[in-house]
């Protein structure tokens, strides 16, 4: 029988696109290294509020006798060491700890609106030394051009050779991303099945978390178990299994139609980019290239470019030695959590 369990966040249907983070840390804080820094970035994020925000904080300690202080955006999380899950089993030694917080509202605060970025402090404050393993934040971001839905389970549980656990979801889902992070002290295989879908994972990391993320369709259950290959007796302990499906009205920009007019030793050089998708782009980058090298960069940080609409362009390049000629134009557009490229040509006669 496994040892352990993950319990079910409550499913969230809300519209909103879904941003994840998962950062390996591996940090030992004590008294001789007692803070650490840890920045998430959150791309367009600047005044757009959050549905939903998930922080977890993966600890590994030898006793839980620690003090120490937990801030985000310099906003106080906690100053006891009282874990949200733990797993302590004598094959794995040293305790592993879990610490999970709600940080909507947090997220939601002016200062963070005004940020493409929150910061998380950990500070070691006295008592035994432990180790920052990874942190993950699950963001969504508010937007009625986006539908998410996302189901989160998380824990610790312990899985040895032959042993499984299956999993119900709480929604069928077409084209479902499945994330689970997993931590092992040797290189070990898992085998990940859904009836329809077998897949099988190789955990390359070495006593730390990992993150792995597949796309699997009608996904309604789940069934994962630790098989021995190259390595004996292996086991896996999951920390969590997250299922999500983000749907995201696309802006879709192309180069539409585009003039210029040598003057001199310049060519004026006029864009024309058509927004041919269901939405706008928050932000959009030019990027103009002459035989693989940038002359020319243009941003729009915070563009407003609704379907069917065009935006327009003028700028100054060098003029070519001789005609025909050829630029490369790079178009970069992001919305919320996604973000697109798309290369075009401009041809000088």
């Amino acid at each position: 029988m496994y040892k352990g369990i993950l319990n079910d966040v409550f499913p969230i249907n809300t519209q909103g696109n879904l941003y994840t983070v998962f950062k390996p840390v591996n940090q030992v804080l004590s008294s001789y290294n007692s803070k650490i820094n840890i920045p998430f970035n959150l791309p367009n994020r600047t005044n757009i509020r959050v549905n939903y925000g998930l922080l977890e904080v993966l600890v590994n300690v030898n006793r839980p006798s620690t003090e120490w202080k937990l801030k985000l955006n310099n906003i106080s999380l906690t100053r006891q060491f009282k874990p949200t899950h733990q797993l302590v089993d004598s094959e794995i030694g040293m305790g592993l700890y879990k610490f999970v917080y709600d940080v909507t509202s947090i997220l939601n605060t002016s200062e963070a609106l005004n940020k493409e970025w929150v910061n998380l402090v950990v500070k070691y404050e006295g008592g035994e030394p432990f180790n920052i393993k990874a942190v993950l934040m699950d963001v969504i971001y508010d937007d009625v051009d986006a539908y998410t839905y996302y189901e989160h389970m998380t824990g610790f549980l312990l899985l040895k050779e032959n042993q499984s656990i299956r999993i119900s979801t709480g929604k069928k889902l077409d084209k479902s991303v499945t994330r689970l992070i997993m931590y092992s002290p040797k290189p070990s295989y898992i085998v990940v099945s859904t009836g329809k879908n077998i897949l099988r994972h190789r955990i390359e990391s070495i006593d730390e978390y990992s993150e792995y993320s597949f796309t699997l369709d009608n996904t309604d259950y789940l069934e994962i178990m630790p098989v021995e290959t190259e390595t004996k007796n292996p086991y896996v302990v999951i920390s969590s299994i997250s299922l999500y499906n983000s749907n995201l009205k696309q802006p879709i920009l192309e180069i539409s139609d585009f003039k210029y007019r040598i003057e001199g030793n310049k060519i004026r050089l006029k864009l024309s980019i058509l927004n041919k998708g269901e939405s706008s782009p928050n932000k959009l980058i030019i990027t103009i290239l002459q035989q693989g090298v940038p002359v020319c960069i243009l941003q729009e940080p915070k563009l407003h470019l609704p379907p069917g609409s065009v935006l327009e362009k003028e700028v100054d390049l060098p003029a070519p030695r001789k005609t025909p000629f050829e630029y490369q134009v790079r178009l970069v557009w992001s919305k919320l959590a996604s973000r697109w490229v798309r290369d075009e040509i401009v041809k000088i006669t």
